[in-house]
């Protein structure tokens, strides 16, 4: 019919136990979507002993963005971008499906500009309290909770992950570079200070924990001065990187934040910054 697709090829099947069940899954969670902010799944089909996943064809995705410095992103157009991020992120958990890999690369952009999150093939319900690997979640993006190694953990891990994008759209950079789970502590701590006991209660059960030296947190409208992301910004971005995830802000209510609704106003998506090399 003439419809541009990406089609996401599964690795050949073990014959012994035919498809694999992250595939499943993962086709599973995305025919529940009802959303224009997540990718669509259009069909599924096989071909010899792999699963093909045709989906909606996006030109290009959120990192190509952050890192094409000749783009210049405005106040009006990060809010556009989180704005949608959220609105997809809402989807998912108002299905109780956590994403646990969301990062720019996996935030697709389609032609028309509009944001879809992608790639779910570390997404797992979470409608009933289960144990799940800690290990998800690129490091730069990883909450806390899992560094420290929970394993019961809910919608506060996509919800780190967010800030933690929200922060690089601003500074063009990751907020925290880590290169090992405990130098990624250390990086989260230097900015938002470490967890205390009245803050985090029983922080110090967690099945990795470390000791670290304590520090302060930092002032977040000095680290964004350059990006001048307004009081709001900050305080939103704050309520995302609250260390104690059962008091980090959801996606239902950051879409209810002042934010949103103070001066300037979004920008349509279709006046989104777009890296010239990448459009069709």
């Amino acid at each position: 019919d003439g419809l541009m697709v990406a089609i996401k090829r599964s690795k050949p099947m073990d014959t012994k136990r035919g498809v694999h069940f992250t595939i499943l899954r993962e086709v599973n969670y995305m025919q529940e979507f009802k959303s224009p902010y997540i990718l669509g799944l259009v069909e599924v089909f096989m071909t010899g002993d792999a699963v093909n996943m045709v989906l909606e064809h996006c030109p290009f995705d959120l990192k190509d963005v952050i890192y094409d410095k000749s783009l210049y992103i405005r106040t009006e157009d990060l809010k556009s971008y989180m704005r949608m991020m959220l609105e997809g992120i809402h989807e998912c958990h108002r299905k109780f499906i956590l994403h646990r890999d969301l990062k720019p690369a996996n935030i697709l952009i389609g032609a028309n500009g509009e944001l879809k999150l992608a790639d779910f093939g570390f997404a797992r319900s979470y409608s009933s309290p289960r144990e799940m690997t800690n290990e998800v979640v690129t490091l730069a993006y990883r909450s806390p909770e899992l560094l420290l190694g929970a394993k019961y953990y809910g919608a506060g891990v996509d919800m780190w992950a967010v800030g933690c994008i929200f922060a690089e759209m601003m500074i063009r950079h990751p907020l925290f570079p880590g290169t090992s789970d405990t130098d990624q502590l250390s990086r989260i701590f230097n900015v938002m200070g470490s967890p205390t006991d009245k803050a985090w209660p029983h922080h110090k059960l967690l099945p990795n924990y470390l000791e670290f030296e304590e520090r302060s947190p930092l002032n977040l409208a000095s680290v964004f001065s350059s990006a001048d992301p307004g009081e709001h910004g900050i305080d939103l971005m704050a309520q995302m990187l609250v260390m104690n995830p059962n008091n980090r802000i959801c996606a239902e209510n950051a879409l209810k934040h002042p934010y949103f609704s103070a001066s300037p106003e979004a920008s349509k998506p279709d006046a989104l910054p777009k890296p010239a090399n990448k459009i069709p």
